[in-house]
Formats: structure tokens, C-alpha cells, sequence
């Protein structure tokens, strides 16, 4: 295959995967409108679908709509299946709702450890979130912050582990299209 064709594939693979990406996008700023507009029931459906099929920021949304109780009822039990989903994906905001739950014991027992846990990872991504993980550690220990310290060194994000988050889909569906493009 000659140098020409690698590239022009690379760069039909980079345009493939962003008009994908943005799609998505599309979909979750037209949601964002609608929640803007007070319409959070037409835009919790937009959110969801894009919630199940993986996407941090919709599922940190949905949570975030369980925890307030806006445009469904308040569920902190659901808010918390969320917000754990897109935290898990190292997405900072959601991993600040599960500080708050675990912090007030909100739908989850309180738990000081776990708290920390995620406000030191959030923290790790922006630092606005330091002295949310500096309030939590002046009530703990010095055991107790190394157990969640530990437990944050110990943090394997799922995308990571799965090889599955959502845009390493995004990124395997434009591979297989430019591959058959290319047989």
C-alpha cells in the first residue's frame, strides 16, 4: 500500500470517527437545549439513549436529573447507578456527585473513605476539585486517607479495563468501515 493511501486512510478514519463523535454531541447540545427551555422530560430522552449507549457526560446528566428530581422523580439510588457509570469513565463531575452522595449518605451509606476516594481522582483531572478533597481529609484520619488513597492508586477507569467506553466504540466502528472501504 503506498504512502498516499495510508494517509488519505488515516485521515478518512479521523474525519469518520469526528462526524461520529459529533453526532453525538449534536444530539446531547440538542438535549442541553431543551433542559435550558424547561423540557426535561423531551430532553431526558435524548440523554438516556445516549446514557445506555455509554456516553460520561449523558449518564453524569441523568444522574444529576435523578439526584435533583428534575424531569423524573428524585431517586438517589438511581442517581448514584449514574453517577458511578460515567465516574467510572473518569468523568470529574460525576465522580464530585458520588463525594456529595457518599458524603451525606444519599441513597449509599456515608462513607468518609469513599469520599475521598473520589474527590481525590476528580481532583487528579481538575484542580478546582482539591480543596473539595482537602474539606473531606480534615475530618478523616491519617489512616483513613491512605485506605483512599490506596483505593484511588488502585482505580482502573472502565473504559481502560474494557477497551469498550464509548468513544474506543466510536473509534472500532470507523476502523471496520474503513477497513471493508478498503478490501
Amino acid at each position: 500500500m503506498s504512502i498516499h493511501k495510508k494517509i488519505f486512510g488515516i485521515v478518512g478514519l479521523i474525519f469518520i470517527v469526528s462526524v461520529l463523535i459529533s453526532c453525538g454531541n449534536g444530539n446531547f447540545e440538542k438535549a442541553e437545549i431543551l433542559i435550558k427551555a424547561g423540557k426535561h422530560e423531551e430532553a431526558l430522552k435524548i440523554i438516556r439513549s445516549l446514557a445506555e449507549k455509554g456516553n460520561p457526560a449523558a449518564q453524569f446528566e441523568l444522574g444529576f436529573s435523578y439526584y435533583k428530581g428534575k424531569g423524573v422523580p428524585q431517586d438517589y439510588k438511581e442517581a448514584f447507578k449514574w453517577y458511578k457509570k460515567s465516574a467510572e469513565q473518569e468523568y470529574a463531575k460525576a465522580q464530585t456527585g458520588l463525594v456529595e452522595m457518599y458524603y451525606y449518605g444519599e441513597g449509599v451509606a456515608q462513607d468518609y473513605v469513599k469520599t475521598y476516594k473520589w474527590a481525590n481522582l476528580a481532583a487528579a483531572q481538575n484542580t478546582e476539585y482539591v480543596k473539595l478533597r482537602d474539606v473531606v481529609g480534615k475530618i478523616m484520619t491519617r489512616a483513613q486517607i491512605a485506605e483512599a488513597k490506596k483505593l484511588a492508586s488502585e482505580f482502573v477507569p472502565k473504559h481502560r479495563e474494557t477497551k469498550t467506553g464509548w468513544v474506543n466504540q466510536i473509534i472500532f466502528r470507523a476502523r471496520s468501515i474503513y477497513n471493508k472501504q478498503n478490501k
